[in-house]
């Protein structure tokens, strides 16, 4: 897998000081929402982010936060951020 694609989280844990490491169509797939979605949702075209996906484009800060924040609003965050 292409770095470029990659979004990584630091987390801290009473458990564990851990990364985790997930592709943002991995991520996407976990939201249930299609690319057309993601998109409509952070108010990017599809095309970005099928460049995400493909590592034309480097996944940025922002969308790391912004995929974190929806994780977290469907409560899947905790899914993506167990210690392994």
């Amino acid at each position: 897998m292409n770095k470029s694609n990659v979004i990584v989280f630091m987390t801290k844990s009473p458990r564990c000081d851990t990364k985790q490491t997930l592709s943002l169509s991995s991520a996407r797939n976990l939201l249930g929402m299609s690319q057309e979605c993601l998109a409509k949702t952070l108010g990017w075209t599809i095309e970005y982010i099928q460049d995400m996906e493909s590592g034309v484009i480097v996944v940025d800060k922002q969308t790391e936060l912004s995929v974190e924040c929806l994780l977290r609003r469907e409560n899947k965050w905790h899914t993506f951020n167990q210690c392994a």
